[in-house]
């Protein structure tokens, strides 16, 4: 009886945590997704940085060159530098596009449903009672309830033939 009592509490113990980490799923996800989102945001914004250190870094080099090279005409690279710059202006407005996590509908339902209150009994059947019971016919009946594959029958017709063989070959020595 204690044993019993043990039993059902450790159930309803079970069943509370498994409530409580069924309610807690959805919003575990939605942090990992918003977490991840900020990660992939702030990537973009760091390399978005970066390009922009770098095409400074080449707007100051190519100047350089074209003094040292004496040429005077730069308008077709400033024209060219301003495309880049509106481009990547551009792309510093541009929402960064950030994948939605792929999460089946029907776990989905599943999570937002509010825990049901089934027994392990519900669930799962009754438990065995007793270990005798597992046998489910003694040797020569046979289970109106099993299906029997005709290869199957023929294997164990062959081998209750190679058995009784056996067995009185092993008498006719035993009388000899």
């Amino acid at each position: 009886m204690l044993f019993l009592e043990k039993l059902v509490a450790d159930q309803r113990q079970t069943r509370t945590l498994v409530d409580q980490i069924v309610l807690q799923i959805p919003q575990l996800i939605e942090t990992k997704v918003l977490a991840v989102k900020k990660e992939i945001k702030d990537e973009m914004r760091t390399e978005l940085s970066v390009l922009k250190d770098r095409m400074y870094g080449l707007e100051n080099l190519v100047q350089d060159r074209f003094l040292a090279a004496g040429s005077v005409d730069t308008e077709e690279f400033s024209t060219q530098l301003a495309e880049m710059r509106t481009q990547i202006a551009k792309l510093a407005e541009k929402p960064v596009p950030v994948p939605t996590p792929v999460m089946p509908e029907s776990l989905m339902q599943m999570l937002n449903q509010a825990p049901s209150m089934q027994s392990i009994e519900d669930l799962c059947g009754e438990p065995p009672t007793s270990k005798s019971g597992k046998r489910k016919h003694k040797a020569g009946e046979i289970d109106e309830e099993t299906p029997t594959d005709p290869a199957r029958e023929a294997r164990r017709q062959e081998k209750r033939a190679r058995k009784a063989s056996k067995r009185e070959a092993r008498e006719k020595e035993a009388l000899e």
